[in-house]
This record gives structure tokens, C-alpha cells and sequence, in this order.
């Protein structure tokens, strides 16, 4: 299969961006502030929302920026999607979590051909021979499940290169039109000069009539690149460019906030984040216990200021929440604008700058904020619980209402810990809403397989196990259960 070839002067990427901005250093925060109130600043994550660009919880100001994708100049914001990870250089303004961009780049980790159509329950799909691993916050543009792509699809796939060499998806586009160019990023393995061939983990790339554009002029085992080719076959990429991603000094008292992936990782305090030194002082801040939870390909956000030495100093990290997320599909009853907050089923949820909003409704609005949800939507929620009993919302979708099979009935849908189990009666609780079990109940394993209800109650540890359920409501606060599913594996 071929493509005409994209020509490309340069290459941007998340780590090269770091100093490609061109700002005034008059506002630039001083070395050891703290983070001060505002100043030179650069965001690297996935788009959270829209209003103008929101990234890692911080609300950027596009009006005068030059927007680029996959190389090349766009013309406005409209050219990204919800889930993609941009890097974003401007001002930002630590109080208000609001900012300025300046230049606002994507740049994609593979486009290239599905190779092994994945089972209908995996959360892994492999495109040019790589592992794409999806998760609750990954989004999907263009389909709905990983199984409902085919053998030889383009798909277009953003997000982080964890320590194994596997792409943690922040997001999968199905793409409608055959690309210029396939392209891959990954770490040169296998190099052979003789023939001409390396490989990215189980690609092999061919570079025999590919120029080398690296700072040497050579190619070495360990360099990471980006590599576009025309022709994929027999799980070889003949490549037309084969380019160095450069990893260059931050500018002292940069403030950054990046998400990111723990790719070396030997202690607490001594770890790197997507290929780069953190340093960790006395004063940085871990939150929501993430102190604990740091280990080799850990998904966590960073904020800090870059030093003298161009090293990212922490000022704070947090853990980023990817499974075992509770959830709530129902209509909403209820939105509060202003504070930000939405009643699903009797349930408030808030929402924050960082939760992901996506519409898999009939209206598919591209550019989505809080602002053009209503009353009467049908809403997938996806949030965490503070210590407060508070529920934050992680993601919400958009959803075309869901009614249960052969009846005009709205299906509710829940995940969260059992409370008040009563095997006897068929009955327990979640949310402090009563789950009532009858005849018709059907109960399931992780793998969506029918088992004994026997069985699934005797999983259950009260205050512990995370159940999910779907079914009617048969009062204010009442849900008869048509599936009870337990993952018996946990």
C-alpha cells in the first residue's frame, strides 16, 4: 500500500517544543519562586475541553495563537480533538488556572494500519506491530469499541510512550481518508548498517532511501525517532525520512506542567518522566497520597519551574486516576453553571478544568464545554470520591439515551463499592440507592459470562468490592438490577 509523501522541512515534538517558544522573558517567574502568579510557561498533556483549549486543567486564551498539526500549519483551534495530547507554550497564571497560548502543536505517536483486530473485551489494539493500550480516559474518535475497527484501518493514536515501549492511548482516531504518510515515534532497536534496517520494537524499518536527520548524520542504538514511510508490508516500513527527536535544555524559570508517564524509575525521588529528569526538594507537594503510588510507568501530572540547569523542579504531583473509576449513566436531572456541578440519579457530581468532556451523541459537537449540557441528557459519568464524600468527575461522555433491550425503559447504569449486602433477599446498595436482584437478573463475570448468582455474591467483600449494574428505576431512589456484573480476577 502507498501514499504520496508528505515534505517536511521540520519536526516538532513535546520535547523539542520546550524551547521552541518565543516569548518575552519579562513575566518569566524567577528560579525558586514557588510558581509565583504568572509567566512563561509551557502545558504538555491531553485536551481535557473546550471553551478556547483546556490542558491539564488550565484554560488557554487561542485567540492569538499559531496553531500546528503534524508539522504543518493550521488554521484555528478546530484542527484538535478532545483527548489528544498537544504542548501548549504561552503565559499561565497559577491562581486563576487560566493562560495564554502562544503556539499550540500536536504531534502524533503512530498513524499507520490495524495488524491484529483485538477480542471484543481488550483493551489493547495493535497498529504497524505496536501495542496501543487504551484506558477510561483514552477517547475514541470515530467508533465506539476497539473491536469494532478492521484489519488494515488507519488509525491515528496520541498519547505517552510508556518504559516498555507500549503506547498508552490518551486518543484513537479512525481515519476516513488514506494518510500522506504512515508514521511512527519509538527508540531505535537492532540497528544494521549493512542492510540498512533497525526496528521499533517489533517493526522493522527499512531506511535504505530514507535521508538521516539526525545531529550526527548517523543513526545509533538507543536514539529515538520519528520515521515516515509510503509502504508498510510483511511488517516492514520502507521509510522515507528517518528524524531525530532532539532533546534540548529548558530555559531557566520556566513554569511546566506535563503529563506524563514515569519511564525510569528507582525511587520516590529519583524518577524520569517521559524520558526526563524530575528533581524532587524537601517542599514538593504529593497529592492524594501519590507519594505511594509512584512506579515505573505511573501516570502522573508534574507542575514545577525548570532550574538553571534546565531540570524540571516539582513543586507538586499527582497521581492521574485511570481505573477502577466508579460511574453513573443516567439522565441528568440537574446542572448548576456556575458552580459547576450536575445531579445524575440523585447523585451530584462535580466538575472541574480537568475532566474530560466528549459528546458520542447524535449532535457530536467537536469543541465541547459544561455550557451546552441540558436537562434530560443521557450522561456516562466517570468520577472518583474524595475524602469528603465529594464525587469529581474524571470524564463525562455525552451519550444518545440508552433504553434496555425490548423495552422503552432509560437503562441506568452504575459501578461503585457495595454497601448493605443481602444475599437472602437479592438486594445491596450503591451510592445509598437500593439495588433489588429478581427472577430476570442475569449475573456476570468479567468477561461478561453468565455464572451463578451464588457464586458472584460470594465474591463480594462489603465495603470493598466494585460492582457494576445495570437496570430501571422502580422509585426516587430504587433501581431493579437486569445485570450484575463482579470481576472475579480482583
Amino acid at each position: 500500500m502507498k501514499y504520496k509523501i508528505i515534505a517536511t522541512a521540520f519536526l516538532y515534538s513535546y520535547l523539542l517544543l520546550f524551547t521552541a517558544c518565543n516569548v518575552s522573558n519579562q513575566n518569566q517567574i524567577a528560579e525558586g519562586s514557588g510558581g509565583g502568579i504568572g509567566g512563561t510557561g509551557i502545558a504538555i498533556g491531553r485536551i481535557n475541553a473546550f471553551g478556547s483549549i483546556i490542558v491539564n486543567g488550565i484554560e488557554f486564551n487561542t485567540d492569538n495563537a499559531t496553531f500546528i498539526r503534524d508539522n504543518r500549519t493550521v488554521s484555528s483551534q478546530t484542527a484538535y480533538a478532545v483527548g489528544e495530547r498537544i504542548s501548549i507554550t504561552g503565559l499561565i497564571d497559577s491562581v486563576s488556572n487560566t493562560g495564554t497560548a502562544y503556539k499550540v502543536v500536536f504531534s502524533n505517536l503512530i498513524e499507520g494500519p490495524v495488524t491484529s483486530k483485538p477480542a471484543l473485551l481488550s483493551t489493547n489494539i495493535e497498529v504497524m506491530g505496536q501495542t496501543i493500550h487504551t484506558n477510561n480516559l483514552t477517547v475514541l474518535h470515530g467508533f465506539s469499541l476497539l473491536s469494532d475497527v478492521a484489519l488494515a484501518d488507519i488509525l491515528e493514536v496520541s498519547g505517552f510512550i510508556d518504559a516498555n515501549g507500549i503506547i498508552q492511548a490518551s486518543s484513537i482516531t479512525l481515519k476516513k481518508q488514506a494518510p500522506h504518510a504512515f508514521e511512527i515515534k519509538g527508540k531505535i532497536s537492532n540497528l544494521d548498517l549493512s542492510k540498512q534496517t533497525f526496528t521499533i520494537n517489533t517493526l522493522q524499518i527499512d531506511f535504505s532511501n530514507a535521508p538521516i536527520n539526525t545531529s550526527s548524520g548517523q543513526l545509533a542504538e538507543g536514539q529515538t525517532v520519528v520515521i515516515t514511510g509510503q509502504t508498510f508490508f510483511n511488517n516492514t516500513l520502507f521509510a522515507i525520512t528517518v528524524t531525530e527527536e532532539v532533546i534540548n535544555t529548558l530555559p531557566s524559570g520556566t513554569k511546566i506542567e506535563v503529563e506524563g508517564i514515569i519511564t525510569r524509575f528507582a525511587s520516590a525521588t529519583d524518577f524520569d518522566l517521559n524520558g526526563r529528569p524530575i528533581i524532587i526538594t524537601t517542599d514538593t507537594i504529593f497529592k492524594d497520597g501519590a507519594i505511594n503510588a509512584l512506579k515505573l510507568n505511573a501516570a502522573i501530572e508534574v507542575e514545577g519551574i525548570s532550574n538553571a540547569n534546565g531540570i524540571l523542579v516539582a513543586d507538586s504531583i499527582e497521581l492521574e486516576q485511570t481505573e477502577n473509576l466508579l460511574k453513573i449513566e443516567a439522565l441528568i436531572e440537574s446542572i448548576d453553571y456556575e458552580n459547576k456541578t450536575l445531579v445524575l440519579f440523585g447523585q451530584t457530581i462535580q466538575v472541574d478544568q480537568s475532566t474530560i468532556l466528549f459528546d458520542e451523541s447524535i449532535q457530536d459537537v467537536k469543541q465541547l464545554n459544561l455550557n451546552q449540557f441540558t436537562v434530560g441528557e443521557y450522561i456516562d459519568a466517570k468520577f472518583q470520591e474524595d475524602n469528603d464524600g465529594n464525587f469529581l468527575a474524571i470524564r463525562l461522555n455525552r451519550e444518545n439515551e440508552e433504553k434496555l433491550t425490548g423495552t422503552n425503559i432509560t437503562k441506568i447504569g452504575f459501578k461503585g463499592t457495595v454497601h448493605n449486602i443481602n444475599e437472602t433477599a437479592g438486594s445491596l446498595t450503591l451510592f445509598g440507592i437500593q439495588m433489588l436482584t429478581n427472577e430476570n437478573t442475569v449475573y456476570r463475570n468479567e468477561q461478561e459470562q453468565p455464572i451463578d448468582k451464588a457464586i458472584l455474591f460470594a465474591a463480594i467483600e462489603e465495603d470493598v468490592t466494585l460492582v457494576e449494574i445495570e437496570g430501571e428505576a422502580v422509585g426516587n431512589n430504587t433501581i431493579l438490577i437486569h445485570s450484575l456484573l463482579v470481576d472475579l480476577t480482583l
